[in-house]
């Protein structure tokens, strides 16, 4: 289970240091395995600057040389021998001006010196990934692009990546509270508190807005899998632009090794890692009849998931079908069927609460484990399930520019899970 330290600070704003918080993680039962250094560090890029190339010419006397004219932003055009390949007049650059000291991927340190390049003054450098730490390419000099860059502006400000620290944390059997960055900050806090005497608060959710739905598209929902299925919760969503993610997103997800899917995708991740609650979203254009069905499977009833794998399916498997197909393997995977595109308008987003052991018998049988098995096979909380699925609506409409079609059908069969 991957932990990141800036999300946890999201939670916890008297959070100590990375290296103290790992320590306690460890002590409170929650041990740390490995721990991992992501982003940049942004010491390193210290007294870098974005330069504007004015005038780029041959070197007078090497062929694999240019001599540029770069903007600063002082007043005053720097000189600047350049043997990158990809060097152009009008580039936005990283400039490392006389006196900065750089630190490569690789950890060796320059100076940079006024000096003179076979008989050119040179008075700085230009950057490629690997001279600054940033990357390993040695291709060409780091090119920018952006309508807010300055001559002259540190080139720092023009990042929005920031380092972060992630934990390896092994998680035992018994606790299913802490597969997310709310269950692992209230561990934190809670020991925090002691050790500082002081009550440590944890964030709970944003404020909602409230919505108003426009009831024009409409699901009924039949549950007959009521040993199975304790909650299912969902909702309608339509005018959907299903595109890319923003940047503060696709962030988070990769800051615990996620690679960013799509907005509606990346959405149900990043509130399953915060809070420990799987969600769901299929294509209502896909659903055929206006019913899902909540039921056990029939014997070798034929599922095609997302994985493109086709599972024969028993009497063992929950499933959501509708009228003609299986949807999803309950609380393991989607289907094939409904998945969701760059092309899809309207959703049904899923919320449920299922028997952790019907997933947990499921996921061995098929040899099929998933982010969401790993979590209801342990256990989910199920008095957050309805606040996640306000928050999930919410950011959909938020960053998909979709409508609420239906609002929430809630279906509680039972408030609290049998003990597993």
């Amino acid at each position: 289970m991957r932990i990141s330290y800036n999300w946890l600070k999201t939670f916890i704003k008297e959070l100590p240091d990375a290296i103290k918080t790992g320590e306690l993680l460890t002590e409170i039962g929650l041990e740390v395995e490995e721990t991992h250094t992501t982003g940049i560090e942004s010491e390193r890029l210290k007294g870098l600057q974005v330069g504007r190339v004015v005038s780029c010419v041959q070197h007078p006397q090497a062929d694999r040389l240019k001599c540029t004219q770069i903007d600063d932003g002082s007043g005053l055009l720097k000189s600047v021998v350049c043997g990158a390949p990809n060097v152009r007049e009008g580039q936005w650059v990283v400039l490392a001006p006389v006196g900065c000291q750089l630190q490569s991927a690789s950890g060796e340190v320059l100076k940079i010196k006024k000096s003179k390049i076979r008989g050119e003054i040179s008075e700085g450098m230009l950057c490629a990934e690997d001279e600054i730490g940033i990357g390993t390419s040695h291709e060409g000099i780091i090119v920018l692009q952006s309508p807010e860059l300055k001559a002259g502006m540190a080139f720092l400000d023009t990042l929005t990546t920031e380092s972060d620290t992630v934990y390896e944390i092994g998680i035992t059997p018994n606790r299913g509270d802490a597969l997310s960055h709310y269950g692992v900050a209230r561990d934190l806090a809670a020991a925090w508190s002691i050790r500082q005497n002081l009550p440590i608060p944890v964030r709970g959710f944003y404020p909602f807005n409230q919505l108003t739905p426009s009831q024009t598209l409409e699901l009924n929902c039949n549950i007959t899998a009521k040993e199975s299925c304790f909650q299912f919760q969902y909702a309608i969503l339509n005018g959907i632009h299903n595109t890319t993610s923003p940047k503060w997103l696709v962030n988070q997800l990769q800051s615990i090794g996620i690679k960013s899917i799509n907005t509606l995708v990346d959405i149900t991740n990043f509130l399953m890692h915060e809070w420990g609650q799987p969600l769901h979203v299929y294509d209502f254009n896909s659903i055929q009849g206006a019913e899902l069905k909540v039921r056990m499977a029939q014997n070798n009833e034929a599922f095609i998931a997302l994985d493109g794998n086709t599972y024969s399916l028993n009497t063992n498997h929950l499933v959501i079908a509708d009228a003609q197909n299986v949807l999803a393997l309950g609380g393991i995977i989607g289907g094939k069927l409904s998945a969701v595109t760059e092309k899809t308008t309207a959703v049904v987003l899923e919320c449920a609460v299922f028997h952790p052991q019907v997933i947990r018998k499921a996921s061995k049988q098929l040899s099929l484990y998933t982010e969401a098995s790993y979590r209801f096979e342990r256990g989910v909380n199920p008095h957050l399930s309805m606040q996640v699925m306000q928050q999930a609506l919410q950011m959909i409409i938020e960053l998909t520019g979709a409508r609420l079609s239906q609002d929430i059908q809630s279906n509680i069969i039972k408030t609290t899970p049998p003990s597993h």
